[in-house]
């Protein structure tokens, strides 16, 4: 209990901390500028910027609200059907399974406070207390993950940050240069709105510093095809068997036309295809030979079928599929290649079963 209420005041600190470094500066634009700007132009440019400032807070609200893809945690771990071997689990299970994509082998680790096997790309967050699918950091300002399912809303809501301080900075700058042609008589004459609008253009010019590297790094991040862990911890330095290209890259990101809410079945006619190289691809094979296993084996557990829940026994249905299962050893992989879709645009994944 203490550790989740520490986790809901922390969250709560974040929030209210970035809510305060957002509402700041507009609090300061209305009382200080306004006026002024309204007088030589019009009410478009506060239009403008209080517009944005509203879609501002909306987007954190979101980005700090949403679930970035946690898997779901699974109970009893000791007493766990284990479908790969088809009896009870008498030992903790083996910590590392290794998976073929794209020809090179990636690991996927057993998670020993979730009890499940972690997709690839997927990282337990210690903040969160959750594994996150498609990892991509932690974030304190929002005071939430960033993974496979909010990293669009947390991509728009940096951009969105770099026009509003912008705008801020751009008004203070105009509101400044016009309103106080004698620097020391202005401040003189008027000393609460000098500094005000000096104020407002320290903090916008320092936020936009900040948030524009931060957007230029999630542009190169996502160009290259990496996760801001795969980033800071160096993985994947010679090749990386996720990058499909720049166009290929950012049309995933900006263009995808849903996003699963939870990690379910991906068998279910709702989920949507995925590609080898997206963050679900673990279990594009599994999907694409639905048929034929459900012709020639079985996984159901008949005596305790929901003591596993349904993203491991997903997980294990993609290794069964791909690999010999032995208790003493582990898990030899079956042959793959890949070749091109019919489309020429995707590449799409293509595995042959050992009987």
């Amino acid at each position: 209990m203490c550790t989740v209420m520490s986790r809901r005041t922390q969250k709560i600190l974040a929030s209210v901390g970035t809510l305060s470094a957002i509402t700041i500066p507009a609090v300061l634009f209305l009382s200080c500028q306004l006026r002024y700007i309204v007088d030589k132009l019009s009410y478009g440019p506060p239009t403008v910027i209080l517009s944005v400032y509203a879609a501002l807070v909306v987007e954190f609200l979101f980005v700090s609200t949403s679930n970035p893809g946690f898997l779901d945690k699974k109970l009893f771990p000791g007493h766990a059907f284990n479908h790969l071997t088809g009896s009870y689990r008498r030992v903790a299970p083996q910590r590392f399974l290794e998976v073929p994509i794209n020809g090179q082998i990636v690991r996927a680790k057993y998670c020993v406070t979730c009890h499940i096997y972690r997709p690839p790309r997927t990282v337990h967050c210690s903040s969160c207390g959750g594994c996150v699918l498609r990892y991509d950091h932690h974030c304190p300002y929002v005071g939430n993950c960033i993974g496979f399912n909010n990293y669009r809303k947390f991509s728009l809501f940096v951009v969105t940050c770099c026009l509003y301080y912008f705008l801020i900075f751009a008004s203070g700058i105009y509101h400044f240069i016009g309103f106080f042609p004698e620097l020391w008589l202005s401040f003189e004459a008027h000393p609460a709105t000098s500094a005000c609008t000096v104020i407002s253009i320290v903090i916008s010019l320092l936020v936009l510093w900040l948030v524009t590297g931060l957007c230029c790094f999630h542009v190169v991040v996502v160009v290259k095809g990496q996760s801001t862990y795969d980033r800071i911890k160096g993985n994947y330095p010679g090749f990386n068997p996720f990058y499909r290209g720049c166009r290929m890259s950012m049309r995933d990101l900006l263009c995808t036309k849903s996003r699963i809410s939870t990690f379910g079945n991906p068998c279910s006619p709702s989920y949507s295809v995925k590609t080898l190289f997206q963050p679900g691809a673990m279990f594009t094979s599994q999907e694409q030979q639905e048929e034929f296993r459900r012709q020639n084996e079985s996984f159901h557990d008949s005596h305790n079928p929901d003591v596993l829940n349904t993203h491991e026994k997903n997980t294990l249905k993609y290794i069964k599929t791909f690999g010999q299962t032995d208790q003493s050893s582990v898990f030899p992989l079956s042959q793959d290649h890949t070749a091109y879709s019919s489309h020429g645009e995707e590449l799409r994944l293509f595995s042959e079963t050992s009987r």
